[in-house]
This record gives C-alpha cells, sequence and structure tokens, in this order.
C-alpha cells in the first residue's frame, strides 16, 4: 500500500449540502413606534421586503406573532431599534421562539452623510437589506 502524504489523504466532501442555510432564514426588521409597529420581512427568495403596519396593543403583537409564524417556512430572526418603548415586545416575541435582537441606533450601518430617518428606512436597516 502507497503512502498518504499528510493532508493528501483521500476522504469523502464533508462539507456538501444540497441547499444554503440561510435559505429559510426570515429576517424581519421592526420600526416601534407609541401607537404603531412598522414591519419590514425578507422573505427567502425575494428581492423586496413584504412591509405592513401593526399595533402596539397586546392583540396586535399577538397579530404580529401570527403573521411572522404563518409567512413562509423556517428560522425567523427579527431586530428593532432600541428606543423609548422598552423591551416588552422583544419578550413577546422570545416567549413565542421567535429570536429577537434589540439593536443601538449608534450601530445600525449609515452611509456618510445620510441623514434620513422614515419608518421604512429603520424597518430595512434593521435587518441589513438596502435603503429605499
Amino acid at each position: 500500500m502507497p503512502p498518504f502524504i499528510r493532508g493528501l489523504a483521500p476522504r469523502g466532501q464533508s462539507r456538501t449540502r444540497r441547499e444554503p442555510i440561510m435559505a429559510k432564514v426570515r429576517y424581519v426588521g421592526i420600526d416601534v413606534h407609541k401607537r404603531f409597529l412598522q414591519v419590514a420581512m425578507l422573505l427567502p427568495g425575494r428581492e423586496a421586503p413584504v412591509e405592513w403596519r401593526s399595533e402596539t396593543d397586546a392583540r396586535g403583537i399577538r397579530r404580529l406573532i401570527r403573521r411572522l409564524e404563518r409567512e413562509g417556512e423556517g428560522v425567523v430572526h427579527v431586530a428593532y431599534e432600541a428606543g423609548p418603548c422598552g423591551y416588552g415586545l422583544q419578550r413577546a416575541l422570545e416567549a413565542h421562539g421567535i429570536a429577537c435582537t434589540v439593536v443601538a441606533p449608534s450601530l445600525i450601518p449609515k452611509k456618510p452623510g445620510e441623514r434620513i430617518k422614515t419608518d421604512r428606512w429603520g424597518t430595512r436597516a434593521a435587518f441589513g437589506a438596502s435603503t429605499p
């Protein structure tokens, strides 16, 4: 039997996958206000996010959670900008098994000289999508 040179031993493909890992991940950005939530969700295979508004009361939060669970399949990652509304939304989402990250406003990437701050910008910037 011929000697094997270290690192050149025959072996199978250990890193071959049929589909990318990130194909089933849905990213959600939320801009939180006192009266409503501006939501943008990026679904796998789509270039533009789906956007809608939701109420901030308990009923609106339950409706948001149901919609996040039924839209598409796979894991949901939610991010929203920290603000005066506290962590109630984060606790409600994580109680239903939805991963939620509260992001400090200073850590959201912005282009140099960009001063636009709208609801659509906030929701898309929370999960790193290109801003409108």
